[in-house]
């Protein structure tokens, strides 16, 4: 029954995966992420960044990422999906910038390359953590640069 239900789960994401491999480019204006989407902001001194998500289901995301400024001065695009991590049987939780703490939802990045997990404020969904794996350009990701918060 376990073997079945994987490839329910299987057939499901990769339906989804197909439908945004299909569908108009995130960066154009009139694209459907742009239409549906939420987005969140990261301000310092060095950098700005910008991470828009799009909930296409109850379980998975559409999301763009945009740095400018980095340290090496370089810039990213990134876009992918992700999909619910039903995995995590504990609640989990992230620390704000002021030392406190809120409970989140954790999205697993699909491709598995650069961004590792989303990790949004349950509820609200006002604030969003980025948790990255090391990557080809070390220079530009860093594991962590703090909580985005919503723009309203």
């Amino acid at each position: 029954m376990k073997t079945f239900s994987a490839l329910i789960t299987l057939m499901a994401l990769m339906s989804t995966v197909a439908g945004f491999a299909q569908s108009s480019d995130p960066t154009d204006s009139h694209s459907p992420l742009r239409d549906s989407a939420v987005t969140y902001t990261l301000s310092t001194a060095s950098l700005s960044q910008t991470f828009t998500i799009s909930y296409f289901s109850g379980d998975t995301i559409r999301w763009e990422f945009r740095q400018e400024g980095c340290l090496d001065s370089c810039s990213i695009l990134d876009v992918g999906s992700a999909i619910l991590d039903s995995a995590s049987v504990n609640p989990l939780r992230e620390e704000d910038e002021h030392g406190r703490a809120f409970p989140v939802i954790q999205y697993v990045d699909l491709s598995g390359d650069c961004l590792q997990s989303i990790r949004v404020e349950s509820g609200s969904r006002n604030r969003v953590r980025l948790v990255f794996n090391s990557c080809g350009d070390e220079g530009c990701y860093a594991n962590d640069y703090g909580i985005l918060h919503r723009d309203r």
